[in-house]
């Protein structure tokens, strides 16, 4: 276990926090997504609370995860990328491959945002309205849920998982 998974693996012992990722399917996660990525169900619970919310890990990752399953498990060496991308969802679809809690807990928004989706649109260079209002109220949502389930100082620990 590197440095930055045990970070998450300590955040969610001293909190107290149970993590479970569970593969839901290989997709388009977010709304200009242009090729499909492995999506995860993440559910974090403590205390009797819990936030379910779906995690799309990156392109990147997705290939790399399966690359790493055809070469661990001995199956066609030679595939090329365009084959890739139409294989990969059947082979790991039942598979233990999954983003580690470093890789969910370091993304997670734990900072209150802007006050304003004038302000939040123009903090991250949003300058089509209907997507800055979506972003803005989904960040806000996470936001809100993960204020549920942890104090103010747990949220600054968990900020601290870099």
């Amino acid at each position: 276990m590197n440095e930055y998974e045990q970070q998450a693996q300590d955040f969610l012992k001293k909190t107290n926090t149970k993590f479970s990722v569970r593969f839901l399917e290989n997709g388009f996660h977010f709304t200009n997504d242009k090729e499909e990525r492995d999506i995860y169900q993440v559910k974090l619970e403590k205390n009797g609370r819990e936030f379910v919310f779906n995690f799309g890990t990156s392109i990147n990752d997705t290939q790399k995860r399966l690359r790493e399953y055809i070469n661990n498990n001995g199956l066609i060496q030679q595939r090329q990328e365009e084959d890739l991308k139409l294989w990969d969802c059947k082979v790991i679809k039942n598979q233990e491959i999954k983003p580690t809690a470093y890789d969910i807990l370091a993304g997670l928004t734990t900072y209150q945002p802007e006050d304003n989706i004038d302000d939040f649109a123009g903090a991250y260079g949003y300058y089509k309205p209907s997507e800055a209002i979506r972003v803005f109220e989904a960040v806000n949502k996470e936001y809100n849920e993960l204020c549920k389930l942890f104090s103010a100082d747990e949220m600054e620990m968990l900020s601290e998982i870099n």
